[in-house]
């Protein structure tokens, strides 16, 4: 599982351009299999098709040095002017302190591309309607859908799971209790 993904086109003369910003992503590099979790504190906030499009960008579209439609969408979705795309002379990718050139990105998380997207929500509980749903704070969201997106691809042990969340009081009246 990659946390806080970062793609981002590095111009003539170093500057970065962020493309997009993922939350947790989930890879099968040998099935072609991506599932994409958005964490979203306002689930309204949530927009499908622009994770899609950010994940398709990554795993497949954009080509690392080339000035094409697919670079030019990508800058705009990311409210930037296409025609930047005459000045990129990279894609790169960063992820939990890592960082990696996107066509090394690509060889070793999506070899075969992405055959199968999913794209998830989660949220907290009570806030809209959708998607996962959580009774807990935001950095609480963080942290346990990390430990358990670990949990489920079996990156297990002490250095993948995060410390354990204790509930936060609410109004003074003890730890959360179960949604209402």
């Amino acid at each position: 599982m990659l946390r806080n993904v970062e793609v981002f086109a590095v111009r003539n003369g170093g500057k970065k351009v962020t493309l997009s910003e993922l939350d947790f992503l989930v890879v099968d590099p040998v099935a072609g299999r991506v599932r994409y979790v958005s964490a979203k504190m306002n689930p309204e906030k949530f927009e499908y098709y622009k994770d899609r499009d950010a994940v398709l960008d990554l795993v497949s579209r954009l080509e690392p040095g080339v000035a094409d439609d697919a670079l030019r969408a990508a800058l705009e979705r990311a409210g930037r002017p296409g025609s930047l795309a005459d000045d990129v002379v990279d894609v790169a990718v960063v992820w939990d302190a890592r960082r990696m050139r996107l066509a090394e990105w690509r060889s070793t998380f999506a070899p075969r591309g992405a055959e199968d997207v999913t794209i998830e929500l989660i949220a907290p509980h009570g806030v809209g309607e959708g998607g996962h749903r959580v009774r807990v704070t935001g950095e609480e969201v963080r942290l346990e859908v990390a430990a358990g997106l670990r949990r489920a691809i079996g990156e297990e042990g002490p250095a993948a799971d995060p410390p354990p969340v204790v509930p936060a009081p609410r109004g003074g009246e003890g730890p959360r209790g179960p949604p209402e």
